[in-house]
């Protein structure tokens, strides 16, 4: 009951449009390196979350890799298949390095 209280006293004023008397506008150059500002904050925040992500799949693959080399008991097949995903996930741990090089390269030219 309580919650549903808070909720209409926060959504009255929108439902009333009591929010602003008048619409502004406004075109100036602070507002729009401001606006830049955002935009490059928001991506710098995206590709964090991303090398995380990326940087976690790494791992995974080095893990698989890992257990795969392990099991293979002398296999000389499998061995090849785990060495190979070892390669694979740390040639991709190279690029996710080198991608977050050089986006950060560009955003500090653009700032």
């Amino acid at each position: 009951m309580s919650s549903f209280l808070i909720l209409a006293i926060t959504l009255v004023p929108a439902l009333a449009m009591a929010q602003t008397t008048t619409p502004t506008v406004s075109l100036s150059i602070n507002e729009n390196l401001k606006t830049f500002d955002q935009l490059i904050g928001l991506i710098q925040k995206a590709g964090g979350w991303l090398l995380i992500a990326a940087g976690a799949l790494v791992v995974l693959f080095l893990i698989i890799g890992g257990i795969r080399y392990l099991v293979s008991a002398g296999n000389q097949e499998q061995v090849a298949v785990a060495k190979k995903t070892i390669i694979n996930a740390l040639i991709g741990l190279i690029v996710i390095v080198l991608s977050y090089f050089l986006v950060n390269l560009i955003i500090n030219l653009l700032s």
